[in-house]
């Protein structure tokens, strides 16, 4: 039924001008489209769109909202995150061996993996052989 459609990533956001500063600033996202009077950034990337909107409140925070996934040297990218001020986050699954690095990112065979919080807590998650 969906399987032709786009899939996009929407996150909630509770002070718009403070996330397009972490979005664009930090992840260097361009804008696409912005509707003011609605509250909404559109980012367009690779053929896939982020969608912010402003709420009252933050989502709860405790699982994974946006993934991107990266072409080329994931290091540099990560290591360029980390230059932005980002801090990876870790954790533990029960039963399961987590190889971290000590930057916090996340390497397992060809899969490396990052976990981190925007401003208003949503979990994002950067990668490469995370998604194929």
């Amino acid at each position: 039924m969906l399987s032709n459609a786009k899939i996009s990533a929407v996150v909630p956001v509770t002070d718009l001008g403070r996330a397009r500063d972490f979005y664009e600033g930090v992840l260097g996202l361009s804008v696409w489209r912005e509707d003011q009077e609605r509250g909404t950034v559109l980012y367009h990337g690779a053929g896939t769109y982020l969608l912010i909107y402003v709420r009252q409140t933050a989502s709860s925070g405790e699982h994974t909202i946006v993934a991107f996934e990266i072409e080329g040297d994931a290091d540099a990218v990560l290591d360029g995150l980390i230059e932005q001020g980002i801090t990876f986050d870790t954790f533990e699954i029960p039963g399961v061996e987590m190889q971290w690095d000590d930057r916090g990112v996340l390497k397992d065979g060809a899969m490396v993996a990052a976990w981190f919080k925007d401003p208003d807590g949503n979990v994002i998650n950067v990668g490469q052989g995370t998604l194929t």
